[in-house]
């Protein structure tokens, strides 16, 4: 929501001592883990793992902002007079670099820039991108002020000597409707929480209007004069400065004037007042410790807090829709007093970043109104053949699940996904049924359906329904974003003998030629995402009618899982995460670490082995030579399927996907020990596996905004840079983060990388081999799980449960009764890895 100042000439606004602010009612915050190690010429599929691995000019404003407010304000009857602003002297002292923004965005901003020319009312996303001008005024506009479903902007407009108006446009600078016409001075809109009312100041008093400007009607009449009025979130009251007692201060009325409360009372000027979007504080510039700065206290005036301090202004705090930061202006930055920029902080005064650089002066902040508050829609489900291979058994019922692409513009294209709903086979189905979140991201669930159903589902079908379904952008979506012909690319690749730079920026130009196919079609990447995903899992619980479910998520699917647990608590009964990758740990940049950790669990497990030991004595070193030697002599091998030509880097990519699998983990160290002596007769493990049902745009789309945005390439290779060359060379360095820097998914919103909080019970299993997803993130997943229990399970790999009878075992009991520790006597009878 917006202030006002006193309503003379919009060039006095400031000289009169209005500083730059403007208040938000409620704002949108703009649309998005694992990106997989680099591929390599020969990429082997896992034996027994369902699910594939991570694959301006400068300008001088015509008016000087205040240096302090003044004890004595014209009234509304002063006369304007034009104001030169005067030579400004830079104060060294407070001056401050820019610094770098830290995913500061969230949300967009309105604001004001005075340019010589005149006044514009611009609009930028609060991480300081796309900067816009969407209207123009030469004789001056202020307080930008958005309406509840962000699609309008109200402001006032100087239209000519001693007359303001009140106007409106759209979001994109069109259709702009002037509202008030009463030759008076109308300042500082600010909408009703729910749309249909404006309150503005003219002539220095309250008015209050409808939303169309009809039935303009005084609220409030001050014996001085009012400014920079704010509505609370719930409606009730109106917040705003006045003068009547001497110096500025604030006060609080009911929303139909009643009730007047002063809420400070000092030697200061207390101005712009504005409400926190849960109503419990208002922030507020103030001139307490002799230049402005800013402040925050609860709604009923007490517990005051002073935000920033410096010897320079801060002026006109924003909330943002969700209340962790504020907006506000500065000249930190210059120390000259018309020289503002944009800054946003945290809601404790912590971590200001500045989020323009243009010299001028900016003001009257506004955040634009959450997604939430633009229009609903129905999800819909219409039952549909089974569009996967058919399975002999199960009861099986199908259909699509409908929804927007992106939640925020419902009216948008529409995409369906494919799901299938397995039917309990017990007597006494229970009525909350499990639904599997697959991993990848970009896997096809239900085309290993009948591997999944065989490695647990059928239990599952015993107590109550198992529901299947293929997540947004996957094999059997509308859209399918997949990158045809890749796998006939990669064997293209696999038998070229190409250095490992050679293949990686061959995968490049591949990939995003395929992103230039996706969006050709009119495919908006960045709705691929996490968290709408999530909101495709609660849309199918409640266009099935379940009033809860239960989660089982692997790998990706445990990270959809949490997502869809810190999104949708309500609808969750428990979950089981397997092979955990949280939002906080970082994928890329440890995939180095963690596929050594794993591959040197395998070395010690065999030398603690007496039969292994004897055979294998040297596994490690041999282990390096082979991929020495191939590096420096590759080996041209002979599948069914086509040529390979084998390096040292697709022999590490082959043991990496094999230690995927407790079923293939035992060969490892047998064919180790092959390569050392120049044999490899299990030439399957460099197949190229068949992308055919990937979804590799929707793959990169979430990792390249949800993962590479919170990681860097330069950390990657600084965490891996103690290792074996391979793994710096391969892992680390992939080509994943080339594809990311220009794949247009966007970036997602910070809370894409905080842990997710929650008390709902859940289980969660690791296992010791894995070799991307380590039982050390597990834990750290557990450590903002109040109600969960952790096991890891050390001859484990990727996907514990559906590997492991007594991890199911302990997976069945927490379902049935998530809420008590299930019986894990049988995890004491697991034998070690009895190795080939």
């Amino acid at each position: 929501m917006k202030k006002s100042c006193l309503l003379i000439t919009l060039t006095l606004l400031l000289l009169a001592g209005c500083g730059p602010t403007a208040q938000p009612t409620a704002a949108p915050v703009p649309p998005g883990t694992a990106t997989p190690p680099a591929q390599p010429t020969a990429a082997p599929a896992p034996p027994g793992t369902a699910t594939p691995p991570p694959d301006t000019a400068t300008t001088v404003p015509p008016t000087v902002p205040p240096t302090a407010v003044p004890k004595t304000e014209p009234t509304a009857a002063s006369t304007p007079t034009p104001a030169v602003p005067p030579t400004e002297t830079p104060i060294p002292a407070t001056a401050t670099p820019r610094p770098t923004l830290s995913g500061s965005g969230g949300g967009v901003l309105a604001f004001i820039r005075a340019r010589e020319d005149g006044w514009s009312i611009n609009v930028i996303n609060a991480d300081g991108s796309e900067h816009r001008l969407i209207l123009f005024h030469a004789q001056g506009l202020a307080y930008p002020e958005w309406s509840p479903d962000g699609q309008q902007i109200a402001f006032h407009k100087h239209q000519s000597d001693e007359v303001y108006s009140i106007n409106v446009i759209d979001a994109d600078g069109s259709n702009e409707d002037r509202l008030t016409d009463n030759g008076t001075q109308d300042s500082a809109p600010v909408w009703s929480p729910d749309g249909s009312q404006i309150a503005f100041t003219r002539d220095g008093n309250i008015w209050i209007m409808n939303a169309d400007g009809s039935d303009q009607r005084l609220l409030m009449e001050d014996p001085v004069m009012s400014d920079a009025a704010d509505w609370s979130p719930d409606g009730r009251q109106i917040v705003f400065e006045s003068a009547r007692h001497g110096d500025r201060e604030i006060y609080v009325m009911d929303a139909d004037g009643t009730n007047l409360q002063r809420l400070t009372d000092n030697e200061a000027e207390d101005w712009w007042p504005t409400w926190s979007p849960d109503g419990s504080q208002i922030a507020f510039m103030s001139t307490l410790d002799g230049d402005w700065e800013i402040y925050v206290m609860d709604a009923d005036g007490g517990n005051l807090r002073q935000l920033t301090e410096n010897s320079v202004d801060d002026r006109g705090p924003a909330w943002s829709p969700d209340g962790s930061r504020i907006a506000f202006v500065s000249n930190r930055h210059s120390g000259v007093l018309h020289d503002t920029e944009i800054y946003i902080m945290n809601a404790d005064g912590s971590n200001p970043q500045r989020i323009t650089e243009k010299r001028g002066f900016e003001w009257g902040v506004d955040w634009r109104p959450e997604p939430a508050a633009l229009p609903a829609y129905t999800p819909i489900y219409e039952p549909t053949d089974c569009r996967f291979p058919e399975l002999p058994g199960p009861e099986v019922e199908c259909g699509d699940l409908i929804v927007p692409e992106d939640r925020s513009q419902p009216d948008g294209p529409q995409i369906r996904l494919h799901v299938a709903i397995f039917k309990c086979s017990g007597p006494d189905p229970q009525p909350d049924p499990v639904v599997h979140l697959v991993g990848g991201p970009g896997g096809s669930l239900l085309d290993d359906a009948d591997a999944y159903l065989s490695r647990g589902g059928y239990d599952i079908l015993r107590t109550r329904d198992y529901i299947m379904f293929n997540q947004r952008g996957t094999h059997y979506a509308e859209p399918f974003l997949e990158c045809p012909g890749r796998t006939a690319f990669q064997w293209e690749l696999a038998a070229e003998g190409l250095t490992l730079e050679e293949r990686n920026q061959r995968e490049v130009e591949f990939l995003l030629d395929c992103q230039d196919n996706l969006l050709a079609q009119g495919i908006n990447l960045s709705a691929y995402n996490s968290a709408e995903s999530a909101a495709d899992v609660n849309d199918l619980r409640i266009a099935l009618g379940y009033e809860q479910i239960n989660l089982y998520g692997v790998s990706y699917g445990s990270r959809l899982a949490l997502t869809t647990m810190r999104d949708y608590p309500e609808g969750i009964r428990s979950t089981i995460i397997d092979a955990v990758l949280p939002p906080q740990a970082n994928l890329n940049q440890d995939i180095a670490l963690n596929v050594y950790r794993s591959l040197n669990a395998v070395f010690e497990d065999c030398a603690a082995d007496a039969a292994c030991s004897q055979n294998y004595p040297d596994l490690e070193a041999t282990f390096y030579q082979v991929v020495d030697e191939l590096n420096s002599s590759p080996v041209s091998l002979k599948l069914p399927q086509g040529s390979v030509v084998v390096d040292g880097y697709a022999f590490t990519e082959a043991i990496f996907q094999l230690l995927y699998s407790v079923d293939a983990i035992p060969w490892i160290p047998l064919l180790i020990e092959q390569a050392g002596q120049g044999e490899h007769p299990e030439t399957s493990i460099f197949a190229v596996p068949n992308r055919g049902t990937w979804g590799t745009g929707m793959r990169y789309s979430v990792w390249c905004r949800e993962e590479a945005a919170f990681e860097s390439r330069e950390t990657a290779l600084a965490l891996a840079a103690e290792l074996p060359a391979v793994f710096s060379e391969f892992f680390a360095d992939a080509y994943d983060w080339t594809v990311c820097a220009s794949w247009e998914a966007g970036v997602a919103d910070p809370i894409e990388n905080q842990a997710v909080v929650s008390d709902i019970p859940t289980l969660v299993l690791s296992g010791r081999y894995d070799p991307v997803t380590p039982p050390a993130w597990g834990k750290l997943a557990t450590e903002t799980l109040t109600n969960s229990f952790f096991y890891e399970f050390p001859n484990m790999a990727h996907g514990v449960m559906r590997s492991n009878r007594c991890a199911l075992e302990i997976g069945m009991q927490f379902l049935n009764d998530p809420t008590s520790e299930p019986d894990t006597s049988c995890m004491e009878e697991l034998r070690g890895t009895e190795f080939k």
